[in-house]
């Protein structure tokens, strides 16, 4: 009993030591309950409030009333693939797809919309409006960065589903018919998706045409700063950032570069990719992090400044086509997009099992010397036996410099500055990735070549729009 009353008036004095903590947290909790509750309770009375009546009958002759309805419609208008989405309505884990996998994919919504078609004719007809006026995102100086390069990836199809439903002109039962095959394709690619393969590719700045610039430092550097910080608000599971390999000392044949081989950059370009991973690596908080060193990306047309340049002088037999600055037996690292697309999506889908911070090289284990694309792309355009001749870098300066102050002429693409980087040398170890991700390149260089070279020799004027060049 003694016991009891003195545990008592303990508790009684530290309850009063402590009530102004316990007065706040049943404070908060009180008003966290009136707000959700008297939310709920608001919506709840106004359907209370609502008469319910009779819709029509079931099959089986019961009563199918509005408020039945209601409840099913707000069931269906979400399932458990709108946690895809970064904004709307919250997902349900409840319906695994009724309205895409019942209705849409068997044929059934044709059915019924069938019936009561004019009556939805007006609805269906602004919908095939909004489809006619849409324009899907191109990035305004690189073309070869839009929508439609996603879809072609990820979605077969979509681009073309869009294209024909914009030459028709109203809403017939067949229009309903495509714009449901519209609506499947968009749910296996939605536009947050979308939104987070574009941010990959634009969060930087590129440029061949000259050493030193300001939008180095103000989008690469500054911009990824902006965006992790804002990112500081949110659960982030991954930031994933585009580096290059370029960061890199360049190293001899037969000697591959690795993660952890010194970091030397040349020029701004790699230069700002180290200032910003130092940057994500200071700013990052507790967001997981993955930073891609990535080779020199080309595709099936080329794509690629360095590479489309060097077919093109071959091909128009330019003077210049004949003579390298640099040691011929040197050459760098490349990968196909279709590769890199492959890299990013295997470290997104395995984010839960790596490492907080990690960086990873992703190109082509072979380096083809520059001699050795010489010879490709000359034997690929029938030019046997067309020689590569070694040029002292001095004269070579002087005749960049000279080709740049010409005021004739396209302006050339070999500026003095990158005459002293000719010699550099990019070969790669993937093996981390290749551990980590269970990532290896599918194409080669040495094969991608001739499909480039043959893409020019079918059609030149179309080739030389898609990279940019002009004929001389």
């Amino acid at each position: 009993m003694i016991a009891t009353f003195l545990e008592s008036g303990c508790m009684m004095e530290f309850f009063r030591k402590y009530q102004r903590f316990f007065l706040i947290a049943i404070t908060a909790v009180v008003i966290a309950s009136f707000l959700f509750f008297g939310a709920f309770s608001t919506y709840t009375d106004q359907s209370a409030e609502m008469e319910d009546r009779l819709v029509t009958h079931a099959i089986d002759g019961s009563k199918l009333m509005r408020s039945q309805v209601q409840k099913l419609s707000r069931f269906l208008a979400t399932d458990q693939q709108d946690i895809s989405y970064r904004h709307g309505p919250l997902p349900n884990f409840c319906n695994d797809g009724v309205i895409r996998q019942d209705l849409l994919q068997t044929g059934l919504a044709e059915v019924l919309v069938s019936g009561y078609f004019d009556s939805m004719r007006e609805g269906l007809q602004d919908l095939l409006e909004k489809v006619k006026h849409y324009h899907p995102y191109v990035h305004p100086e690189a073309p070869f960065l839009s929508a439609v390069v996603v879809w072609d990836r990820f979605v077969p199809g979509l681009h073309q589903a869009i294209s024909t439903l914009q030459q028709e002109v109203e809403i017939t039962p067949q229009v309903f018919t495509q714009l449901t095959h519209l609506y499947q394709f968009q749910t296996r690619c939605p536009p947050e998706w979308l939104r987070r393969i574009l941010l990959i590719h634009l969060a930087a700045y590129y440029s061949f045409k000259e050493e030193h610039s300001d939008k180095y430092e103000m989008i690469t550097v500054k911009g990824t700063e902006r965006l992790l910080k804002a990112l500081q608000h949110f659960e982030v599971e991954q930031f994933l950032f585009t580096s290059t390999m370029l960061v890199h000392a360049p190293t001899r044949p037969g000697i591959p570069i690795h993660e952890d081989s010194p970091v030397a950059p040349s020029w701004d370009y790699p230069r700002s990719k180290v200032k910003t991973e130092k940057l994500i690596h200071e700013l990052r908080g507790n967001i997981p992090t993955v930073i891609l060193r990535v080779a020199g990306v080309y595709d099936d047309r080329c794509h690629s400044i360095p590479i489309s340049h060097q077919i093109q002088r071959i091909y128009e037999n330019k003077l210049e086509g004949h003579f390298f600055p640099g040691d011929i037996s040197h050459g760098a690292s490349f990968v196909h997009m279709d590769d890199l697309v492959d890299a990013i999506e295997l470290a997104v889908e395995g984010r839960r099992n790596l490492a907080p911070e990690l960086t990873l090289l992703i190109g082509e284990p072979k380096t083809l010397s520059y001699e050795e694309m010489q010879c490709i792309i000359a034997c690929a355009l029938g030019k046997k036996g067309f020689t590569t001749l070694r040029i002292p870098k001095p004269l070579a300066k002087i005749g960049a410099w000279i080709q740049c102050h010409l005021p004739f002429g396209p302006e050339p693409f070999i500026q003095p500055w990158m005459i002293d980087l000719a010699d550099d040398h990019y070969e790669l170890d993937i093996s981390r990735a290749h551990t980590l991700l269970g990532w290896k390149p599918n194409h080669s260089l040495n094969q991608s070549l001739i499909t480039m070279v043959e893409a020019l020799k079918t059609d030149s004027a179309k080739w030389y729009k898609d990279n940019g060049l002009s004929k001389n």
